[in-house]
Order: structure tokens, then sequence, then C-alpha cells
């Protein structure tokens, strides 16, 4: 389109040939200015039968396809002037055309076309240009998108917008009307209704899809686009991601006809709130949660140089609240368990112990049913003075057992590697390195929980890192134990560790950063459900090189790539809190961890102290390795060496804390 008398030029979009230039005869009143006279929309009738184009004067010709000859045109007084929003569509069926013209919307019938039989359409605003017919007119007037039945006149009011705020405007094949924004924003409206069914919200490679229902899909790394509101108090994600984060409701929302991989989503939902402890639900009822009020919000500083600050508060239940807890950064103050009540009513105050930096304080408790009040959340940054931090290091390994059959070579030296490594260099991040090791003979559970002494003594700044190294054990029942010394491997529950004894040592101490990294078989996450022990004859086998730290049976997946687990791990944060540790796997619940003499360590270890030793695990070159670099290099380069075969992860994360290592 360009234009002139000769504003439209026909191609064959498949040879590239031209075809034709249609006539576009100027009015008299714009005929000594036909440079001002441009085609500024056009439209095909669902049938090919014709093509519309609509001048900036609001001049509209009609053509027929094929022979090119002019099958309508509206006729205009000489006085005429210009339009800003030309625009033409046709129908669904093709019985009606939309033009805007300097009276307004008109509605033809292409049947009998006549500037008599015209109609003016009810909202004459600004028109909304579309790529596709459609049997409703889009218009903004005093700043609101209306939706305009062609058929029988009825509309509806919608969204709050400005012309200019509009970007693009495009139909699906189910009628349903998508708008771009230049704020970035994606919306889906029904225009039968006039509601917004689907927003789409992005921030660079993060995005939020919501529906209507307040339903939606977050990509894993943009939860900061999601808050929740209740009268004039803002929640963060994870109070209410449990019931709305579904993206199954999401992709059914956006008319996806893939039922099975809809299906999928909404087992990786259930096996998301099975994990949590939950029962699934499409509702929060308020009436069945207990209430929890800070009395003294004015009097919490949003910074401050004190260490401590008081929490005044009431909680309150019509049946019986079982207990409460406080959070630091997703660490929970009183532990996992959290301060037990037993009343309908309390009132407490707490003093609560900062850490340098953003403190994320939270508050919440919980009644006898299970259900959990509202969070109260405040931030408060703390500064002042050096940052001085402890690190509490203990170093755990066992390569020779009891029962000799199970000795491995390097799981020992994996244990000592690791402290004489940060013994020797520690990059002035830490104070002080207090430590703690256990090798062999020493490494009973007895002697393991009797740890928490140790760690017990750390201060909030400080950071506590717990590594083991040796066997790691399923029992018929897929629950995980680390092989201690003396541990009956044919049945790991005699004196094996049990994995809540082993992250237990990290509850209820004082310290808020705190890792667990395990360097053994089956470290990972099992989801009972989707695995089996495989016969003995498919059990993976050593190579002259390599050998894997495993005990019994292997065990297999039945899920496939494509698991409900696999896919919720994907899909969804781990609300879990836990003891707010990060905990670190060197290999799948369903995988066996490997060690080489070409290492001289477990493969996991040996990738982690050369991204340490080596600072290739600084991913960004800002000479600060955070955990959650060290996590990234450690997954791609033990991924790598194995070919696959060993994938670490992470059994918790905590989402509120990444913090320098080395």
């Amino acid at each position: 389109m360009g234009s002139g008398e000769k504003a439209v030029s026909i191609i064959d979009l498949q040879s590239g040939e031209f075809i034709k230039e249609l006539e576009t005869p100027a009015q008299s009143a714009t005929h000594t200015l036909k440079y001002l006279y441009e085609a500024n929309s056009l439209a095909f009738s669902p049938d090919g039968k014709y093509l519309a184009v609509c001048f900036n004067t609001s001049k509209t010709y009609v053509y027929n396809v094929g022979s090119w000859s002019i099958a309508f045109e509206n006729f205009l007084p000489d006085n005429m002037g210009y339009i800003n929003d030309a625009f033409v569509n046709f129908s669904e069926d093709g019985k009606y055309m939309v033009v805007k013209t300097m009276r307004g919307l008109q509605k033809y019938n292409t049947g009998a076309f006549s500037d008599l039989g015209s109609t003016a359409l009810k909202i004459d605003g600004e028109s909304a240009p579309m790529d596709k017919p459609s049997n409703y007119a889009i218009t903004i007037k005093d700043n609101h998108l209306y939706f305009e039945n062609l058929y029988n006149g009825t509309f509806t009011k919608s969204l709050r917008v400005t012309p200019k705020q509009v970007t693009n405007i495009s139909l699906n094949r189910d009628g349903k009307v998508g708008m771009t924004l230049k704020s970035g924003q994606f919306l889906l409206f029904n225009p039968t209704t006039g509601k917004e069914e689907i927003l789409l919200v992005a921030d660079g490679d993060n995005y939020i899809f919501k529906t209507d229902d307040n339903y939606y899909k977050v990509s894993k790394e943009g939860y900061d686009l999601v808050t929740f509101r209740i009268g004039n108090q803002a929640y963060p994600f994870e109070q209410f991601d449990a019931v709305f984060n579904r993206p199954d409701l999401v992709l059914k929302k956006l008319g996806c006809e893939d039922e099975a991989l809809m299906a999928l989503y909404k087992k990786a939902y259930e096996k998301r709130i099975s994990k949590l402890g939950l029962k699934p639900t499409s509702t929060v009822k308020f009436s069945d949660i207990p209430k929890a009020e800070v009395h003294n919000p004015k009097s919490i500083p949003a910074a401050t140089t004190n260490p401590i600050v008081t929490l005044d508060f009431a909680l309150v239940d019509q049946t019986n609240i079982q207990s409460y807890n406080i959070w630091i950064n997703n660490v929970p103050y009183y532990g996992k368990q959290g301060k037990a009540v037993n009343a309908k009513s309390y009132n407490g105050k707490e003093e609560i112990h900062l850490v340098q930096g953003m403190n994320k304080i939270q508050l919440s408790c919980r009644n006898n049913n299970g259900y959990e009040s509202l969070m109260q959340t405040f931030y408060v940054d703390k500064s002042g003075g050096e940052l001085k931090r402890d690190l509490y290091l203990i170093t755990i390994g066992t390569s020779h057992y009891k029962d000799s059959r199970y000795d491995l070579n390097y799981a020992v030296k994996d244990a000592s590697d690791l402290a004489k490594l940060f013994d020797s260099d520690t990059s002035g991040v830490y104070t002080e390195i207090k430590e703690k090791s256990l090798y062999n003979e020493q490494v009973t559970a007895e002697n393991v929980e009797a740890l928490h002494a140790f760690l017990a003594q750390s201060k909030p700044d400080d950071v506590v890192l717990l590594f083991v190294a040796g066997h790691g054990v399923l029992d018929e029942n897929f629950d995980y134990y680390f092989g201690t010394h003396d541990m009956d491997f044919g049945s790991p529950a005699e004196k094996g560790l049990p994995y809540d004894k082993l992250e237990g040592l990290l509850d209820g101490i004082k310290a808020n950063k705190k890792i667990l990294i395990m360097d053994t078989c089956h470290s990972g996450e099992i989801d009972k459900d989707e695995v089996f022990f495989a016969e003995a004859d498919e059990k993976e086998e050593n190579d002259d090189a390599i050998a894997f730290r495993s005990v019994g049976a292997a065990v297999k997946s039945n899920g496939g790539a494509a698991s409900p687990s696999r896919l919720a791990g994907e899909l969804f944060n781990d609300l879990r809190r836990g003891t707010g540790s990060t905990v670190i796997s060197s290999a799948g619940g369903a995988e066996f961890a490997m060690e080489s003499d070409e290492w001289k360590n477990g493969l996991f270890t040996y990738c982690m102290l050369n991204g340490l030793k080596n600072r290739t695990a600084d991913l960004d070159g800002d000479g600060l390795i955070m955990l959650t670099e060290l996590q990234e290099y450690v997954v791609d380069k033990v991924k790598a060496l194995s070919h696959g075969k060993q994938i670490p992860n992470s059994r918790f994360r905590n989402m509120e804390l990444d913090f320098r290592v080395w």
C-alpha cells in the first residue's frame, strides 16, 4: 500500500510476479495533494472474493479479486478531511464489511453494497485494526475497550486502555482476541463477555501467564512477577502457589488441544502437592485458616544497624493453634517443627537476631487441621560494621566398612581433600574455619548425630557446610540411608543414618546459611511411585577405569523422560522450607555415583574441588563463587564427564539465599 491514484500493488507472493497496480482515484478535494492521499487499511473477505482498501480520508474501494474491477466505492463530500484511524474489515462469514468513516463506524451488507444501506455502529470510537475477519468491531472510546457484535448490535465494555498503548491486535481460531501493549503485556479477551481471560507479563527470559480466575503458569525463575493481594495486604507467591500455580488449567484456558500434555501437567501438580502434604483444592477458605497479626509493624525498621528486632504478635484460631514459627530468609528460627502452642489464642513477643544484609522475616502459625495462617512478612536491611563470619565445616567420609566387601577407594579422600582446600585458602571469605571430621571407623550414627552440638555454636552470619562421602543405600521402601562404618548393608536401618537425621544436624541452629553436600549413590530425592529395583543383570557394570559407589540392585525409573515428578521439578519451585538448608546431591535418586583412579576422587567431588581451586566455578567472572554458581558448574561438569549417567541435583534449595562460598 502507498499513496496517490495507484496506491495498491498486487504481487504474487509465491512467484514474486508483479500482477497489477489498482486504480485508486483521488477525490477532487485531495486531487492536488495526492501525496497525502494514503491507503491505510485493507482486508480480504473470508471467501477471497473481495479486497477492500480504506484511505486516510475514509474513502473505501472494494475490488473483485481476479478481475480487480471495482465492485463498490463509498462517496464522500468534496470538503472532506482526514481521519487518523482508517479501518476496514469483514465479518467471519463475509456478510458484513465495517469501515471507519467521517460518519463513524459504518456497517455495509456485502450482498448489496450501498452507501444508503449502511448502518452506524453504536460505539463510535477509535478503531482497533485486526488481522483476521471478526464478528466484532473493536473500538476504544473514552479510554475503554469495547467489543460490538455486528449481528445483534450488543456491546461490552472492557479494559481501561488508551489507543496509544495498543501495539497489535490478533484473533485466534476460536474468535478470542489477543492484544499487545507497549508495556510488553499480552492479553487474551473473550469478545462476547469482554472479559480478560489470559494475561501474559514478561521480564527478560521470565514470564507469567495468568487466567481470569487467578490460575497461572510462571517460569521457574520468574516468581518476582507473582504477588497476591488481599485487601491492602500483599503476600509473596509461596503463600498460595500450591493452589494457583496450575499450568494444566492455563493450557486449557488457552485452548490447548493436547489432552495428553495437559494430563501430564495435572499429574505433575498432584505430585507436587502430595510432596507438600496438601490435598488438591481449587479454593482457599479464609474462615478455615488461623490468623496471625503483628502488633508492632511500625516499630520494625526497613533498615537498621541494630542486630535485633522485636516481633509483638497475636495468634487466633477457631479450633486450636498447634505451633508457630518465624523464618529469616526461609530458615526456620525454631527448627522445621516450630514452637508448640496448643491454645485457641496466643500472644507472643520474640527477639529476632538479624543477619548482615537483607532479612526477609516471616511469621505464621498452624492449627490442628494443618492449615497455615497468612504469612506476615517484613523486610529489614541490616548494615553496620565489617561482615565477620566463620565457616563451620564438617567432613565425613567412609571408605572402609565393617563389612569389607563394600569398601571404597576415595570417599575418605573426598572429605579430607575438601577440608584441606578450605584450610589452605578461603580467599578472605571467612574469619575463621571451625571444623570437625569423621572418617572410617569414626563414622557411626551416634557420632554423626553428636555433631549437632558443635553446629549449635554457630552465629546468624556464619556459614555451615556439611559434606558426606561414601555409600548411599536404599531400603526395600526406597528410603535413603547414609552408609556408616558399621551399617548392615542387608538392613540399612540397622545402624545406618537415615536422611532425616543427616539433614537434622542443620535444623534449629543459629547459622542462616547452611549447605549439605552428599557425594553418594541415590543421594537425590526419589519418587517411590516411579521407580523399581532392577533385576541383577540390569545393574550398571563398572568399567576398567570407573567404579560406582553402588550397593544392591540398581534402581530404575518407570516414568520415562516425561514423568510427572521430573516435570514437577522443571515447572515448580520447591515450597518445602524444611531446615532452610540447600541440599546438593551428587547423583539422582535412581543413579549411582562414580569414582575413578583417573580423578582420584569421586566424580562429583573432583569437579567441585576443581571449580573452587581453579575458580572455574566463577561463571560470571566477578571474582566471587556463589552457591548457585557452584551448583550450576558441578551439574554441567559431572553430567559431561559421566556422559549423562550421573546428574547432580538439589534435594532442597533455599530460594531466598544465594551467598558467597569461595
